[in-house]
């Protein structure tokens, strides 16, 4: 068991909470739609209300809903995760510094680049040359902030920096995630393995132990170097076996509240 109880239970804690407040919000969506005669999607979808039942539809709904919000819940734990295994841990963490206006663009045309599809064979390589041109750089320096979905620092000083995104990100995606990473490289004045920024993706949507190859991550993103994903992602934060430990607590939390809870919502 790597996850300690107090960890368990507060990740149950957090995941009933927010699977309860989105069954609240989408019954009290439905109740409306039940004193206006009408349910979701009806103005815009009126064969699908015309054939199918009320409760199918707000089936449809309610999963929209739920795929949506469920990445909110990935950053959280991750946080729970990583508390006891960190010195610092810190959600929606703010970085500011001044970095030379000439190593911006270089970090510009790095994205230019990267934009017409022209990657770089190395993220961890492209950074440490990214860092080295901003030691050296005598030009104006100008302000930069970035935010991270997620901060980790451990007892020896070594940084991580996480930014939490679909596991099917578009382009703008993997482009503005790389660009603010690069940049808090170039803030720090260091690489990997001191300072690390990882894309983090939650799980692996063609399954755990399979190839990753959603058509844009493998264009605009270095899968191997800059990525963390699924198991990885979780036994990084929380040592080995974490990611098996989290999938059987959203399966408790589920199994012991969210599936009565999402009946009575459907049924109103």
């Amino acid at each position: 068991m790597v996850l300690s109880d107090n960890v368990k239970k507060e990740l149950e804690e957090h995941l009933g909470k927010w699977i309860e407040s989105l069954i609240n919000r989408k019954k009290v969506e439905y109740v409306n739609s039940n004193n206006a005669t009408k349910i979701p999607d009806a103005k815009t979808k009126p064969f699908h209300k015309a054939l199918l039942p009320k409760e199918v539809i707000r089936a449809v709904d309610f999963e929209r809903s739920f795929s949506t919000g469920l990445g909110s819940t990935f950053e959280e734990c991750a946080k729970i995760i990583a508390k006891p295994n960190f010195k610092i841990v810190e959600r929606q963490y703010d970085i500011e510094n001044y970095i030379p206006t000439d190593t911006i663009t270089e970090v510009d045309k790095v994205m230019s680049e990267l934009d017409k599809k022209k990657k770089f064979s190395n993220y961890q390589l492209e950074v440490k040359r990214i860092v080295n041109l901003a030691t050296k750089d005598t030009s104006n320096k100008i302000s930069r902030s970035v935010r991270s979905d997620l901060y980790v620092k451990d007892n020896k000083g070594k940084e991580t920096y996480f930014e939490f995104k679909s596991p099917k990100p578009n382009k703008e995606q993997c482009l503005k995630v790389t660009q603010k990473h690069l940049l808090i490289h170039c803030m720090t004045k260091e690489y990997f393995p001191k300072v690390k920024t990882h894309y983090a993706m939650a799980y692996n949507p063609n399954g755990e132990g399979n190839e990753y190859n959603h058509g844009f991550s493998k264009t605009y993103l270095d899968i191997k170097h800059h990525v963390m994903i699924g198991k990885n992602l979780w036994d990084y934060l929380g040592g080995d076996g974490a990611y098996e430990e989290l999938l059987k607590i959203y399966e408790k939390v589920g199994r012991d509240k969210g599936v009565e809870l999402i009946k009575k919502a459907l049924e109103i």
